[in-house]
């Protein structure tokens, strides 16, 4: 069972699209299953809503949209079961498509097998040889024959037997098929029970580890307490014996994106993200880059050096760069809190990681990060770092015009689990806006720049580049 979707208005009217899959990510996320245009349909949030299968059915759940979801004109207060034809609006003012089941036809049966009925085929005399006679045989004695019923009979049983046994072969065949079912059945519930009870064990122990922790920063405290519950509620809905698969799904992936954040305000306690934001926020800015093609893409950027002649920027060479190797057509960057864009230009791209060097002729415009860390290695496997980006680019959390209001970065903690001479790998947060942001470690300093994350691992394992490799561009200054 799959879902279609026609888009009625915006980028994509007039176009139609067929997904398939028990959970459907509705946004402007390049990962979303049903995506929108990241800059023009900007009443559609990054991560708008969700579509799940429930039994036969599709259900709608918006996903705390900044600008609301829509059904026949109805915004979701909770959610709602789809039926055809149902028309979804994303945003008060967005755009709309018509929803549709599409079922499989009936006479369409997976695995199906024809069985063709051999003939009945009579077998030929053998004829008698050209100058040989016939053979003669004695005549029998005259025994009374049967009645005509029964010869018909008789006759009938032999020349359907071939289809009899095609028959009892085929019921053969179904029975098995019929136990196979069954088997798998009854195999698949064994280890989604047996998935559930090591989850369930994993969780119970880290919720432990958690409660015995002291957080006494107020700002973690509360996020802290809310988050603790919450994943205490989920975990009881999780081990529910009587919850549905696809819902015990649902329920595991909210309870683990719960866990994930309780263990993220854990690390912010332990690394002071409150000092290091205060520290450093201000040097951390949106980079804006626009190629010849019309392509415009958003990163993040950081200052490290200001004077009265010109302010030095660091981000990721794939933001200014386009697939051609060649600079975008204008750079600009707004730093946190401002609404005023400042032109870059490229001074110039590392050759062999994903680092470039940017500048502005703004005098004195460009405020700086506390300190960089040049040692290396930097960090070690089990740190705790934190990060200050901007994963939803211009796109404000609580609705808005950054043109107005300005622009507000996130910081986030995380932790290393792998050092090599190229690469800092660390458990965060890191999407598609987070590139060029920079990685602090315990004491303020920066220690790397991200510029990646893990295929489906929905921005959680996040790559950073030493920013020991910053300094060979330093050194390669006119």
């Amino acid at each position: 069972m799959r879902a279609r979707f026609t888009f009625l208005s915006g980028g994509h009217s007039g176009e139609s699209t067929t997904l398939d899959g028990a959970y459907l990510s509705v946004g402007r996320q390049p990962s979303s299953d049903l995506r929108f245009h990241f800059e023009s349909e900007l009443q559609v949030s990054s991560h708008h809503a969700t579509i799940f299968q429930r039994g036969s059915f599709f259900v709608l759940r918006d996903a705390g949209s900044a600008n609301g979801t829509f059904v026949n004109g109805v915004r979701l207060t909770a959610d709602h079961l789809l039926a055809d034809e149902d028309v979804i609006q994303f945003g008060a003012r967005g755009p709309r498509v018509s929803f549709e089941i599409v079922r499989e036809p009936a006479d369409h049966h997976p695995g199906s097998v024809r069985l063709a009925v051999p003939p009945v085929r009579m077998r030929p005399r053998s004829p008698t040889r050209p100058g040989h006679a016939a053979p003669s045989y004695p005549l029998p004695r005259w025994r009374p024959t049967p009645g005509t019923q029964t010869r018909i009979r008789a006759e009938v049983a032999r020349q359907t037997a071939p289809l009899r046994r095609v028959t009892y072969a085929a019921a053969a065949v179904a029975a098995l098929s019929v136990s196979a079912l069954v088997w798998q059945r009854v195999s698949q519930n064994a280890r989604f029970e047996a998935d559930r009870q090591t989850f369930l064990t994993r969780a119970d122990s880290l919720m432990e580890e958690m409660g015995s922790l002291s957080i006494t920063m107020e700002t973690l405290r509360g996020r802290f307490d809310s988050v603790q519950t919450e994943a205490a509620r989920l975990r009881d809905s999780v081990s529910r014996p009587d919850q549905d698969p696809e819902d015990v799904m649902l329920l595991r992936r909210r309870l683990e994106d719960a866990l994930a954040l309780q263990r993220q305000l854990t690390l912010a306690a332990a690394l002071d993200l409150e000092a290091i934001a205060k520290a450093n926020q201000a040097a951390v800015g949106i980079v804006l880059a626009a190629f010849p093609d019309g392509t415009r893409v958003t990163g993040t950027g950081f200052g490290i050096r200001s004077d009265r002649i010109e302010g030095l920027v660091l981000t990721t060479k794939h933001v200014v760069l386009g697939i051609d190797g060649l600079p975008a057509e204008t750079l600009d960057i707004v730093f946190e809190g401002s609404t005023r864009a400042l032109n870059l230009e490229v001074v110039s791209v590392h050759p062999d990681v994903d680092i470039a060097l940017l500048r502005t002729r703004a005098r004195g415009a460009v405020p700086a990060v506390a300190s960089l860390q040049w040692r290396e290695p930097p960090v070690a496997v089990g740190d705790a770092v934190a990060t200050i980006g901007y994963p939803l680019g211009f796109d404000l959390p609580m609705g808005g015009d950054w043109e107005q209001v300005g622009i507000t970065a996130t910081a986030s903690p995380g932790s290393v689990t792998r050092v090599l001479p190229t690469l800092i790998q660390f458990d965060g947060f890191g999407v598609e806006g987070s590139s060029g942001s920079p990685v602090f470690d315990r004491n303020g300093s920066v220690v790397g720049l991200v510029y990646g994350s893990q295929a489906g691992g929905r921005g959680r394992i996040v790559y950073s580049v030493p920013i020991v490799y910053a300094l060979e561009l330093l050194d390669r200054m006119p």
